[in-house]
């Protein structure tokens, strides 16, 4: 279901970033796993929906240069982020056709965070977990970027890093007052 555009949820999601990140029920959380140049990982509990990009973007003057623009998704715009960017990576080759977006809540507003494709949807024990070193995980003394405090590990394909979504959208929406100052 998670291969086209669609939605994300599995019947535990809620799209809420404010629950709690290690809240997991029964010892098992399910994850989307996707590339961003390396392959990383989001409980699937925190999408709203996956999309595919969209063309009818508006232009938002003075975001930060990672913002794409906003959409209008159902009624409600949705700021689109350009990932690589906000972490710092160089764009990625020209005329990939699997990009997908992935919808996020994170209080009153919506985000769209574009990654390079979507590889697979798993569920993985809580003994998977691990915590990322400190020195892995910078702190606000870092420009506050603390998206990846923990990683898991997938039997067959390796240790990926989880992206805390709320910490990303935390910096998206700091960074777009900054811009606004």
């Amino acid at each position: 279901a998670m291969r086209g555009a669609g939605t994300a949820r599995d019947g535990a999601a809620t799209g809420n970033l404010a629950a709690p990140y290690g809240t997991r029920r029964g010892g098992r959380e399910t994850f989307v796993t996707f590339r961003l140049g390396a392959p990383l990982c989001v409980p699937i509990r925190l999408l709203r929906e996956v999309i595919d990009p969209l063309a009818e973007l508006v232009a938002t003057p003075g975001a930060p240069p990672f913002v794409h623009g906003v959409v209008n998704l159902c009624h409600r715009l949705v700021t689109i982020v350009d990932t690589r960017a906000a972490f710092g990576m160089p764009p990625a080759d020209a005329g990939t056709s699997s990009t997908k977006v992935l919808i996020v809540e994170h209080g009153d507003d919506q985000y769209g965070f574009v990654v390079d494709a979507l590889d697979d949807i798993i569920a993985l024990e809580r003994a998977q977990r691990i915590a990322v070193p400190t020195l892995l995980a910078p702190d606000a003394r870092h420009g506050g970027r603390d998206w990846m405090k923990e990683a898991v590990e997938v039997p067959g394909r390796g240790t990926l890093m989880v992206v805390d979504l709320a910490a990303l959208c935390r910096y998206v929406a700091g960074c777009a007052h900054a811009s606004a100052a």
